[in-house]
């Protein structure tokens, strides 16, 4: 079917049945344009064919063709998906996205740069597994470190107990190579940008004993590692 089809339409006059000329005379509204339903299938398979070859999940693209209009998806289908570009190939053979999933066997916690080797930042683990054993729920702060100026890396990761604090949570660090299944311990290269994004969250006042820096929650540094404390990873919230 041709474009200029939809757009052939006559002008119909509408008026009372006793044709009275001093009636008002009102045009008819012209037809919407509406595309035919192959139309609209062809545009869908090509706009989910772009987004796999932007690197979107399979799975993600059928469930937003399914729950946006056609108009929202056309202008996603023009987008990259948020976060670091994946592999997506092997995703259709399963029921869910796997491509990003950790492989234990082989994870290596990432600096910020490939060429950086900076050394950890480890957080004290006899507080952390204190506060745990206590009931409590550790949060985070990143400060100065006096100790440490001769090495450069002058920060530190220090632990606190929650309590009237408000704390930033930040979640799905390990597809982002900000996990450590031996440590709880990050890059300094990565705790130094941690506490640069940390900065940017607008503060609060809050009652009570204030904190040195911004309290944040993340598993890799509040959840023990080791196999003797494996007991203490289901009080963590």
């Amino acid at each position: 079917m041709a474009d200029s089809d939809f757009d052939d339409y006559d002008w119909m006059w509408m008026s009372d049945p006793d044709n009275s000329p001093d009636d008002d005379v009102t045009p008819l509204e012209p037809p919407r344009r509406q595309f035919p339903s192959h139309r609209l299938r062809n545009n869908v398979f090509s706009r989910k064919e772009r987004m796999k070859r932007n690197h979107w999940c399979p799975h993600q693209i059928e469930y937003l063709a399914q729950v946006f209009d056609h108009d929202t998806f056309d202008y996603l289908a023009n987008l990259e998906p948020l976060g670091p570009l994946r592999d997506h190939d092997a995703c259709a053979a399963h029921s869910s996205c796997i491509a990003f999933n950790v492989d234990w066997s082989h994870y290596r916690t990432q600096h910020t740069t490939c060429a950086c080797h900076c050394s950890m930042v480890e957080v004290p683990y006899r507080q952390l597994t204190d506060l745990i054993q206590n009931g409590h729920v550790p949060v985070i702060t990143i400060e100065a470190d006096e100790d440490a100026l001769e090495t450069g890396q002058r920060l530190k990761l220090s632990v606190h107990r929650r309590t009237n604090h408000k704390y930033v949570a930040i979640s799905h660090v390990w597809a982002h190579g900000l996990g450590n299944p031996d440590q709880n311990a990050l890059p300094f290269c990565q705790v130094r940008q941690l506490q640069q994004y940390l900065g940017d969250v607008p503060s609060t006042r809050r009652s009570g004993k204030q904190l040195r820096g911004r309290a944040f929650w993340m598993d890799t540094l509040c959840i023990p590692v080791k196999k003797a404390d494996e007991r203490l990873k289901i009080r963590n919230p």
